[in-house]
């Protein structure tokens, strides 16, 4: 796990300018790219529209600008850990 420190941020940029590999990915991609890759996603495509259109995306990044959520769509490969019981990396909710 990648070691996350505060404080964080939360922002507003164009898409181009949001880059990070999301979770369940092994590439990096600009927020752009993202939204256009998860358009055929069976779950994610649905939320899409929320950000999509937009001037600018929400964002949340730690104080080294690791980006840890492109909010609501998905979350960086930072965010997650493993748990006690296993030894595959499990998705936490990060609270601010």
């Amino acid at each position: 796990m990648a070691t996350l420190k505060g404080p964080f941020t939360y922002e507003a940029l164009l898409p181009e300018d949001i880059n990070f590999v999301p979770l369940k990915q092994t590439k990096s991609f600009n927020a752009k790219e993202l939204v256009e890759h998860y358009k055929s996603d069976q779950k994610l495509k649905h939320f899409l529209h929320i950000i999509e259109g937009s001037v600018v995306y929400p964002v949340i990044y730690d104080a080294n600008r690791t980006v840890l959520s492109l909010p609501p769509i998905i979350n960086g490969t930072p965010t997650l850990h493993p748990t006690p019981y296993t030894l595959h990396p499990t998705p936490y909710t990060l609270y601010l």
